[in-house]
């Protein structure tokens, strides 16, 4: 009886933990699904990137900051975003890391681990169009690796709309 009470436990712990990641997905999903339906009604930089900031904040509960380079490609920190304003110089550089080199960095990667944020590249195509840093209050001072997946998930949509932006801006079309 012993043995059928443990594996009984067994099997009932394993369909409950199978419940909460279907459930972990599903929300997931849903949050990226608002995330593109909010995205594909809008136009313009800043309007884009305090959307995807308002979603991944409402995700994660976590600071989140887009940074988007300026015309020498340097990444600034946007004024009055929430969060911004913890970004100092080396923050900044493990962020402009990630941007030249299409890769994650920082907290909880092995480029820059010593970084307070993650730093994902929002990859569009042929070019990297910005960057979306998050700071996890986290006392292990780090993200799992499903939510790193959704994390990305949520850069790739950010970046595909930044990219139509960037095209209606190049042909002159009002946004």
């Amino acid at each position: 009886m012993f043995i059928v009470a443990f594996v009984t436990s067994r099997l009932t712990l394993r369909v409950r933990e199978q419940a909460d990641g279907a459930r972990r997905r599903e929300r997931s999903t849903a949050a990226l699904f608002r995330l593109s339906r909010d995205l594909v009604h809008e136009r313009g930089i800043e309007r884009l990137s305090a959307i995807a900031t308002k979603h991944i904040s409402a995700v994660f509960s976590q600071n989140t900051v887009i940074l988007m380079p300026d015309d020498q490609g340097r990444l600034l920190a946007p004024a009055g975003e929430p969060g911004s304003s913890a970004l100092d110089e080396r923050e900044l550089s493990v962020a402009q890391w990630a941007l030249g080199h299409r890769q994650k960095a920082g907290m909880g990667t092995d480029t820059l681990p010593g970084a307070k944020w993650l730093y994902i590249p929002l990859v569009a195509s042929s070019r990297t169009v910005g960057v979306i840093g998050i700071r996890s209050d986290d006392t292990a001072g780090s993200f799992e690796p499903e939510q790193i997946h959704v994390l990305e998930n949520f850069a790739n949509q950010v970046a595909m709309a930044s990219k139509g932006h960037c095209w209606l801006r190049k042909l002159n079309m009002p946004f």
